[in-house]
C-alpha cells in the first residue's frame, strides 16, 4: 500500500467491518463506575458495607484519575 494507490475494503478484508455508533470502552467504564458507587448502599451488614466501600473507593478511586 503505497502513497497514491486505491484500496478497496476487500483489499483490506473489512468489507464486513462494522463501527460502533459509540464509544463501548467509555460505556463499560461509566458502568463499572456506577456498580461500585451504588455496590456498597446494597449491604446491610455495617462491616461488610464498610469493607466494600472501602475496596471500591481503592480499587476504582485510583483507576479513574488516568482514565479521563
Amino acid at each position: 500500500m503505497w502513497c497514491g494507490e486505491t484500496i478497496t475494503p476487500e483489499d483490506c478484508d473489512i468489507k464486513l467491518y462494522e463501527v460502533a455508533l459509540c464509544d463501548p470502552l467509555h460505556d463499560l467504564k461509566n458502568l463499572i463506575s456506577r456498580i461500585f458507587e451504588e455496590l456498597p448502599y446494597q449491604v446491610d451488614n455495617p462491616e461488610l458495607k464498610k469493607d466494600i466501600s472501602d475496596f471500591c473507593r481503592e480499587s476504582w478511586g485510583k483507576q479513574t484519575t488516568f482514565l479521563h
